[in-house]
């Protein structure tokens, strides 16, 4: 065949696939945001809230919460190395400190938003849909595993699947 011509065949094969790609991941991303709005409003009726990139901010009379989508698969361990390191690791077995971290993007950017807030915020990293296990390195060889009630350099970290659980335990404590 002329090259012109394996040109064209590979455009006509990859193209319906590039689309077949980016239709499912624009479906994906509204399925995300439109369960947490879902659970946002379950949980905190008659909150004001507002969108910011992959951030959500919730203002309620009691307080403000600013939350950081992190996507994930349910399979995946989310690694906090430090405050503004949050790592995923597909590969539960055999992570080592020294593997290429797969970094989650903007966390310096969600720490300057929380910053910029004039009133009391409560910061929430709110894991979609799940995560297997979600750590924290404490020095060279000391692990924990994180809680959602013990915040970790001021952030929740929460699941989805204890996303209205969290915020159903603040009310009780209010």
């Amino acid at each position: 065949m002329e090259t012109m011509t394996w040109i064209v065949t590979m455009l006509l094969i990859a193209t319906p696939l590039l689309a077949t790609a980016a239709l499912l991941a624009g479906l994906s991303t509204r399925k995300r945001r439109r369960a947490i709005h879902a659970a946002i409003i379950a949980a905190l009726p008659g909150a004001a809230i507002a969108r910011h990139d992959d951030c959500i901010e919730i203002a309620t009379s009691e307080a403000t919460y600013l939350i950081k989508v992190v996507p994930m698969n349910p399979a995946h361990e989310l690694i906090l190395t430090n405050r503004l390191f949050w790592c995923v690791n597909a590969d539960l077995k055999n992570w080592k400190r020294s593997t290429k971290p797969n970094l989650v993007p903007r966390v310096k950017e969600f720490f300057d938003s929380i910053a910029a807030t004039a009133d009391k915020v409560v910061a929430i990293a709110l894991v979609y849909p799940g995560c297997h296990r979600i750590t924290r390195y404490l020095n060279e060889c000391d692990v924990e595993v994180v809680r959602s009630e013990k915040p970790v350099d001021g952030v929740h970290f929460l699941t989805f699947d204890r996303f209205a659980e969290f915020f159903a335990s603040r009310e009780k404590k209010q």
